[in-house]
């Protein structure tokens, strides 16, 4: 029971199924408020309403005191939807029908469910006609000299229901919903209204979304490839989806109420065809090119109002066109690379090391642009490029002194007949590849007012060089070299227009740091040598075998540039010295005549033996056999 000091009562409560009614007492003064308020603390999120047609709840009204005879209109019920309460809402508001006080003196009694819900009281929203009341509102608000503004509930009457819109509200994210009573404040002195309070017993029943939307979508792909023999394959594809497509397990509010449209080409391509065979070239190429474009149902500005019905409000193509590109989102990705472009070896020529065949070259390009209700423009650009050397060969090993008769005469000469030397590397490669990115983005101004919103630039530019050289020295002594050098190339902030003098001073600052092989974050580097020592080339040490094994790293990184005179730059280096040796005391004892002799007698004895066992084995499998 609520003793009403104002004149309206209010109930906000949350939607929930399975509901029950509600009633309340009310006596109410004109023009003042009075509310009850009901919350559910689990209710965090928002409705989306667009998929129904209709907002409905039955109303029973009531004189609390028969003395009163209260009338059609005295009081009424309003609903107000919307993201908040007070500043964005839609609110539908009916003239109340009394039920008679006493029902007895009536034949059909209160049986009769006509008397207690009066179809008079039926509460029936058609959701598009509210928002075709905002959609009227906001294009009076395009007229010059109109005094209609967000800010100022704006009204209109749909017979004697009355519609009022204040704010930005949109049945697509509906959090609040109240119900309330109003005692309508007296606006004519000598009318019908007398001006005093009012009491009342309300009841309200199944508030309720119905006729939902029921109509579907539809979904296609498409591909289609062709190959060009041995040239190259060309592909075309491309993919729609129409508003209301969805999948089986998803309900009515998640279905996707965009239209997608997406297609693409992209080729594979040897260009290397065009030369001679002989010629040995290879160009391959790739490319692709595709494009996306989501047209919303609804207008992403006014999530409630159906994109095609704004467009239409417009006066001129101009406007027509200006809110499409705004609304609509588009994105265009582009790409085109070459990648291990090289001449390949024809023949049996021997490899040498200033060969052209030795060289590889890469150079990659995408591009990426974006823009949506959000993002004026975000546009992404990357450019790879990179050279690349390997050569490995056979070099011929030089041993001066093994021509020379006299140092084959004794074993003792060995050490100095056998030294060797290469004069060319086993292997060389080199690799430098440079990966620049540049990227720019504009927020959207979606306000009102006239606001200047910044471009965002990041640019990296960054450079590795790795080298690796493998030496055989000589037969014995092998060395193994690596190396790499992680740089960026500073470039200064910003993004000139060319042409400009601030663009030509940009681009000498980074001529300046590309020649200067840009500013070094990282390098490091590992060589490694392996000896086999010959000191069993010599006949009284041929028992022993010794390998050395020597390996050191080296490793810098710089600090950030804000703390490098203050803290310097990292270094790190270690080495390792491995000494292994191999003792063959068979060959020691080979050299007394004795030792020899027994260990002769020891290997043939030994090889007797397993001959011996190898023939038995045979018979010892064929014992069974014989017993069957």
């Amino acid at each position: 029971i609520i003793a009403a000091l104002a004149g309206a009562a209010i109930l906000s409560f949350i939607i929930l199924p399975g509901s029950k009614s509600d009633s309340s007492n009310f006596k109410s003064k004109k023009g003042t408020v009075h509310s009850s308020f009901q919350q559910n603390s689990g209710f965090n999120k928002s409705f989306d309403f667009r998929q129904y047609k209709r907002l409905k709840m039955f109303i029973h009204a009531e004189q609390t005191f028969p003395e009163e005879n209260l009338q059609y209109g005295d009081m009424s019920v309003f609903v107000r939807i919307g993201s908040d309460l007070t500043e964005n809402y839609y609110e539908y508001e009916i003239p109340l029908t009394f039920t008679d006080w006493d029902m007895d003196t009536d034949p059909r009694g209160i049986s009769d469910p006509v008397l207690v819900w009066p179809e008079a009281n039926d509460l029936d929203i058609d959701l598009e006609e509210l928002v075709q009341i905002k959609q009227n509102r906001n294009v009076l608000m395009r007229e010059p000299g109109n005094n209609v503004s967000l800010n100022t509930p704006y009204v209109e009457f749909m017979g004697q229901h009355k519609v009022t819109v204040l704010g930005s509200p949109s049945i697509s994210d509906v959090k609040s919903i109240i119900i309330g009573v109003r005692n309508p404040k007296q606006v004519v002195l000598n009318g019908d209204d007398d001006g005093l309070p009012k009491s009342a017993e309300i009841w309200i029943n199944e508030l309720r979304l119905t006729d939902f939307n029921k109509k579907g979508g539809w979904a296609a792909t498409a591909r289609v490839s062709a190959t060009l023999a041995d040239f190259g394959r060309v592909t075309f594809s491309g993919t729609h989806t129409s508003a209301g497509f969805g999948s089986l397990d998803q309900q009515l509010t998640e279905v996707s109420l965009d239209r997608i449209t997406e297609w693409g080409v992209s080729t594979d391509l040897e260009l290397g065809k065009f030369l001679p065979e002989e010629s040995g070239v290879k160009v391959p190429m790739h490319f692709d090119y595709s494009e996306t474009h989501v047209v919303p149902e609804y207008n992403p500005l006014d999530p409630d109002i159906k994109l095609e019905d704004d467009l239409e409000s417009f006066d001129t193509q101009a406007e027509k066109d200006s809110l499409k590109k705004i609304t609509r989102e588009y994105i265009q990705r582009k790409s085109i690379n070459f990648i291990n472009v090289r001449k390949d070896r024809v023949g049996n020529k021997k490899p040498r090391i200033y060969d052209i065949e030795n060289f590889n070259f890469s150079y990659a390009y995408s591009e990426i642009y974006m823009r949506n209700i959000d993002v004026e423009f975000d546009l992404e650009k990357k450019y790879n490029g990179g050279i690349g050397y390997n050569f490995s060969g056979s070099p011929k090993n030089i041993k001066p002194f093994d021509g020379l008769n006299f140092l084959k005469k004794s074993d003792y000469f060995r050490l100095i007949r056998d030294f060797n030397f290469y004069y060319l590397p086993k292997s060389i490669g080199f690799r430098t590849d440079m990966n620049r990115q540049l990227h720019t983005k504009r927020l959207r101004n979606k306000s009102r007012g006239l606001v200047e919103m910044e471009t965002f630039v990041m640019k990296t530019w960054d450079w590795q060089r790795n080298y690796n050289v493998k030496f055989d020295l000589t037969q014995s002594l092998t060395l193994d070299f690596q190396a790499g050098a992680n740089a960026y190339i500073d470039e200064p902030q910003g993004l000139p227009d060319k042409g400009t003098q601030e663009w030509e001073q940009n681009r000498d600052t980074i001529i300046d740091e590309i020649l200067n092989f840009g500013s070094i974050d990282r390098y490091n580097q590992n060589i490694s040598l392996n000896y086999q020592v010959p000191i069993n080339k010599l006949p009284i040490f041929d028992w022993v075998t010794i390998n050395a094994r020597y390996q050191g790293t080296y490793a810098w990184s710089a600090s950030p540039k804000s703390i490098r005179n203050r803290v310097g730059n990292q270094i790190e280096n270690s080495n390792s010295k491995q000494l292994n040796g191999d003792l063959m005391f068979d060959k020691l004892y080979d050299k007394v005549p004795y030792f020899k002799k027994l260990n002769e007698k020891g290997k043939s004895k030994g090889r007797r033996g397993m001959s011996q066992r190898r023939v038995r084995r045979p018979a010892q499998q064929q014992e069974p056999e014989e017993e069957k």
